[in-house]
């Protein structure tokens, strides 16, 4: 685990570029909600933390899992509300979970090779040549919707499909107190030094 010879990568994305994109992709899914977000959270209830997750789902009443649902699907800013009231359904799903918790600081320490979503092609690149793959046929042909494509090339879809556009739809669904309220939520990824989020790539909309 240890040894510099093995290449340990992960691959992050801009925590607000992140949640735009679960917004669009889970915040707008009402069977996710119903059945993994908008039931009873251990944190707000008294209810034994060892009850299976099959009785947890059956302990909100309909009216109040409706009301949940209608609120994470009305905004972002009403599913970050749910996120924050539900930490450990709704704000426990990995693809809203703030990326610093995905292992403890001394196995992050061991990782020698971040890439960036938003710079994904350019960083699988850098990868591949550092692990020297660059040139297998696996990597340079196979991928996107006819199997010409390299992998992760602009032309691909492998790893896009779900990006749901958060981008170039940010300009319309974040107001910028929203922003420094997710700049809030996502403080942990922010400092992390390993992660290295300076600050949001989404603080501007022209790129």
């Amino acid at each position: 685990m240890t040894s510099p010879d093995w290449v340990r990568a992960i691959f992050v994305r801009d925590p607000v570029e992140r949640f735009v994109s679960a917004y669009l992709d889970r915040g707008r899914d009402q069977g996710f909600l119903e059945s993994k977000c908008c039931i009873e959270d251990n944190n707000n209830n008294n209810n034994n933390p060892k009850t299976p997750s099959i009785r947890r789902q059956q302990l909100l009443s309909t009216t109040a899992k409706l009301a949940c649902v209608q609120q994470a699907m009305s905004s972002p800013q009403s599913f970050l509300t749910v996120l924050q009231q539900r930490p450990t359904t709704c704000g426990h799903d990995p693809h809203v979970r703030p990326q610093s918790q995905r292992m403890t600081y001394k196995y992050w320490r061991q990782v020698n090779f971040v890439g960036r979503y938003q710079h994904l092609e350019r960083d699988a690149r850098a990868l591949f040549e550092l692990l020297g793959l660059w040139n297998s046929p696996l990597i340079q042909s196979g991928w996107g919707p006819h199997g010409t494509e390299r992998i992760f090339s602009q032309n691909a879809t492998v790893g896009r499909s779900h990006g749901k556009g958060a981008r170039q739809r940010t300009k319309g669904l974040l107001t910028e107190d929203l922003r420094a309220e997710l700049r809030e939520y996502y403080r942990e990824d922010y400092r992390h030094a390993i992660l290295n989020f300076t600050q949001s790539s989404m603080t501007t909309t022209n790129d």
